[in-house]
């Protein structure tokens, strides 16, 4: 099973970069895009039956939907320094992004049926952790988390330092075994400054269904539909990791592999 999406920074129709489409044998509930525009460009887009967060990475942008009209956010030119700003979209509803510079935005999608409201969360909203220890120590910005009124969305951004390892001690959300474990598909994507960097990404289970590693760069996403999944960088580089989790339940619940856990005590 190959998890690992390489590097797609071109344009295709409408500015849109496919990098996880929805399948029924690997991501059932989430999906992620890229959208990029020039400036003075505007898109439009429905998902039917999906809820979408658009998160900006790059530039300067107007949203409009259901009638609200977020103006002027960002800008955002680093997201290894600058909290982002992501805008949440009801399903069936309607978006315009417009480029006030040029832009890049990533579009994180969960299957849904039912309908919220459309909000905002800008840099100031950001919550912001630093977990770990020692070489595995790392910075996460929670961006749409259970405090936030979506159905199936959970999204945020991780950043590792000059060599650090993340998701360590290795865990896995892959069971319904709620409180201690919930199911949840998730989705990394990576961005290495300087860009000529990498990462080693590994996804294993117990019983060795699943044993892959893969060599990330810059741009590169790698898709877990279950598993542990731990991965380092290389030093001197920074990490950047875009995750999205969707599942039926939305609560999140890891699960630490017993060998290793021991690391964290």
């Amino acid at each position: 099973m190959d998890l690992l999406i390489k590097n797609k920074t071109h344009r295709v129709a409408e500015g849109i970069t496919s990098i996880a489409p929805f399948s029924e044998t690997i991501l059932k509930y989430i999906g992620f895009d890229i959208l990029y525009l020039c400036k003075g460009d505007t898109f439009s887009l429905v998902k039917k039956n999906v809820e979408t967060a658009v998160v900006l990475f790059y530039g300067r942008c107007s949203i409009k939907v259901n009638g609200l009209y977020y103006e002027n956010l960002g800008p955002r030119y680093s997201i290894f320094e600058q909290n982002p700003t992501a805008v949440y979209i009801p399903v069936n509803e309607e978006f315009t992004v417009e480029a006030l510079d040029d832009v890049e935005v990533g579009l994180c999608y969960a299957r849904s049926d039912k309908k919220k409201n459309p909000f905002i969360v800008r840099p100031d909203d950001i919550v912001y952790r630093e977990i770990g220890k020692d070489n595995f120590v790392r910075k996460v910005r929670d961006i749409i988390s259970e405090s936030h009124d979506v159905d199936k969305l959970y999204l945020g951004e991780t950043i590792s330092l000059n060599g650090n390892w993340s998701s360590f001690p290795p865990h896995k959300h892959d069971r319904d075994m709620f409180p201690i474990e919930t199911k949840l598909e998730e989705i990394y994507h990576f961005r290495i400054d300087p860009p000529q960097g990498f990462c080693i990404q590994r996804i294993y289970t117990k019983e060795k269904d699943i044993d892959e590693t893969y060599t990330v760069e810059n741009y590169d996403s790698v898709l877990i539909p279950k598993g542990y999944h731990p991965q380092v960088s290389c030093p001197g580089y920074k990490e950047y990791y875009l995750w999205i989790l969707g599942g039926e339940k939305r609560q999140y619940r890891l699960f630490e592999d017993d060998n290793h856990s021991w690391i964290d005590k």
